[in-house]
């Protein structure tokens, strides 16, 4: 049976050789960006039913695009029917895992003033921030973090923004400004794949959307800071 070389990240099939001799044979994918020598080998149908299961589970599709008229996005929010649901400080402390770069690996773990522990899975395609996401609630803030440290996870960053949340159906939309980044729009849909990367493409098209952006904040935030 023919093996499939896959993304060890993102399990995408569009990677292609990038260097070998003296560095050792590394490979690029086009999907999630990762470079590296570890590459997975998988026959092809076993692939086609890894692909379907993670397919039907939830997943976080989303979409990220700046925006420079905010009150305009609202606007055409409020026109099409979206409810605004409430406006809120937003303020996630993020940490890397002690025996793996998250950077490299395209994952994401934060602590978020809601009280909200959350892990997030690598980006599954090269259109959206569709990903796994996994949320706890906890009761202190201090303990957590606590707890995270003492497990060896490091502190990277704090991320700062004000959000305005609303809601149409399956639909949830987030407007944001971040004092060092400006302002953004997230769409976004939980469940499966497919159906959720549809309805939020859709939604996007509505509200004239373009220019799709698939850093998380915290990348956004520490890019600006290097500069």
């Amino acid at each position: 049976m023919a093996k499939i070389k896959i993304c060890p990240i993102c399990g995408s099939t569009h990677i292609h050789y990038v260097a070998g001799m003296i560095t050792g044979e590394k490979y690029k994918c086009e999907d999630c960006g990762y470079i590296g020598s570890l590459i997975v080998e998988i026959d092809e149908e076993d692939y086609e039913k890894w692909l379907e299961e993670m397919k039907a589970r939830n997943m976080e599709v989303e979409i990220k695009a700046k925006i420079k008229n905010r009150d305009e996005i609202e606007r055409k929010l409020k026109d099409i029917g979206a409810e605004f649901i409430k406006e809120v400080g937003e303020k996630d402390e993020y940490f890397n895992h002690p025996c793996r770069n998250f950077a490299s690996t395209d994952e994401a773990l934060r602590i978020r003033n809601d009280y909200t522990l959350t892990y997030k899975g690598p980006k599954v395609d090269k259109d959206t921030k569709s990903r796994e996401e996994i949320n706890l609630k906890i009761e202190n803030l201090k303990d957590a973090r606590k707890l995270l440290i003492s497990l060896g996870f490091k502190s990277v960053a704090k991320v700062v923004k004000r959000r305005r949340y609303y809601k149409m159906g399956e639909i949830n939309i987030s407007v944001d400004n971040l004092p060092e980044l400006g302002d953004f729009v997230e769409v976004e849909c939980i469940g499966e794949y497919e159906p959720c990367k549809k309805k939020v493409m859709e939604f996007a098209k509505e509200l004239g959307l373009k220019d799709f952006i698939r850093k998380s904040y915290l990348e956004l935030v520490l890019e600006a800071r290097e500069e």
